[in-house]
């Protein structure tokens, strides 16, 4: 494991080499979920597919294979998000994710919480850990706010989703704070991240029991009608 410093650096060192297109890419990613929030379309929907086919292929390639050959583990993480880049290019074609706004009013407002959340990483970042530019994180740049800003879009409709997108988010999402990125480098605003997927999870957890105890209602309710009509 690298020291801090050294991890800090090397994001620093993205930051400078990239310029300014960390900010574009954040500009891209507030226009197409302001899109997305205002039509809520289908056409939206793929809009935010395209920019996450782009953004990981961005982060798996430039970030992990280009930039980031220092960090622990590249080679897994440029396969990891360049999968996730290449699984929603095909999901432009058989549209398992349908991305949708929540309609229960308490979860509506938890997901437009954690949406404000994402894109205030690097505030949040600032006012936690005083990280400062060019060592700032920064959604559709940087792996850990984009990946939170995919599962927070998802939990919109839990019910569509698709599994290996879901699950390569997760294995990013929910070890990875608690194990490095808090522990070792004091990345607090990944906790963002980390929320982010446990709320998630347990969205899918629920979703799993309410079809469950639906079924066995189903099931229990046909056993005492059929005896009635024979």
């Amino acid at each position: 494991m690298i020291p801090a410093t050294e991890w800090w650096n090397i994001i620093g060192n993205y930051g400078l080499s990239i310029f300014p297109m960390q900010f574009i890419n954040l500009a891209l990613g507030f226009v197409v979920v302001i899109f997305f929030l205002v039509k809520r379309n289908e056409l939206a929907s793929r809009i935010l597919k395209v920019y996450f086919v782009y953004t990981f292929l961005w982060i798996g390639v430039i970030f992990f294979f280009l930039l980031g050959k220092d960090l622990p583990a590249y080679i897994m993480q440029m396969t990891l998000f360049s999968s996730l880049g290449i699984l929603f290019a095909l999901d432009l074609k058989y549209n398992k994710i349908q991305f949708e706004v929540p309609q229960e009013k308490g979860r509506r407002i938890l997901y437009s919480t954690f949406l404000i959340l994402v894109f205030a990483y690097p505030l949040i970042g600032y006012l936690i850990g005083s990280h400062t530019y060019p060592k700032i994180i920064i959604l559709g740049s940087y792996p850990c706010p984009t990946a939170a800003l995919a599962l927070v879009l998802i939990s919109g409709n839990i019910r569509k989703i698709d599994w290996k997108i879901f699950i390569l988010l997760l294995i990013w999402a929910i070890p990875f704070p608690i194990l490095i990125q808090i522990p070792q480098f004091g990345v607090y605003e990944d906790s963002i991240m980390l929320l982010s997927g446990l709320y998630t999870l347990g969205l899918w957890i629920y979703e799993q029991i309410n079809k469950k105890n639906s079924k066995n209602l189903e099931q229990y309710i046909q056993q005492k009608i059929q005896p009635l009509s024979q």
